[in-house]
């Protein structure tokens, strides 16, 4: 078995010439960090329609995840930053709630810190990485856990996992 961990993912990038300076504190200068969010977020994804038993409704499901198992603040923040990068390959998203006032998201990477998400402003979130990989795994373990004591999650795992549980490599 492969095991991949943020540190695989890494080049130079100069993050001068992509925001101001008073956004470099909230930006690796060093690293690459696009795929190892992209991991983090399609593994949440997963594990989300696992817990849900369906692979229909992606917000609520990947919220729900988000809130039981990775953080109750950021729920909405994070899904937008999963949107932003699996949708536009960038870090900059759009909510398109019906009814509600169109919200733009715009993201910065760092892996430095003890706060998962910093609000900078009305549109700009600063995400720890480092943090999210870390929450990531932890849930893992929790969701596992919980799948061995609830008889519910048991069968909407079993629902799910015939069609995403299983890679096969030749």
């Amino acid at each position: 078995a492969y095991e991949m961990r943020i540190s695989d993912w890494s080049s130079d990038v100069c993050s001068s010439d992509l925001f101001p300076s008073h956004d470099r504190n909230c930006v690796i200068s060093y690293k690459a960090l696009f795929p190892a969010v992209m991991a983090v977020s399609a593994g949440i994804d997963l594990l989300a329609k696992f817990a849900c038993g369906d692979s229909e409704k992606v917000g609520p499901r990947y919220k729900c995840y988000i809130e039981q198992y990775i953080d109750k603040n950021y729920s909405e923040v994070l899904f937008q930053l999963r949107n932003s990068l699996l949708h536009s390959f960038g870090l900059y998203s759009e909510s398109n709630s019906k009814g509600h006032k169109k919200k733009v998201f715009r993201f910065l990477l760092n892996e430095t810190g003890d706060r998962l998400v910093e609000q900078i402003d009305d549109e700009r979130f600063c995400i720890n990485i480092r943090l999210l990989w870390e929450k990531f795994e932890a849930s893992i373990e929790v969701f596992h856990r919980d799948i061995l004591e609830s008889d519910e999650l048991q069968q909407k795992f079993s629902k799910m996992f015939p069609k995403y549980g299983s890679i096969q490599i030749y």
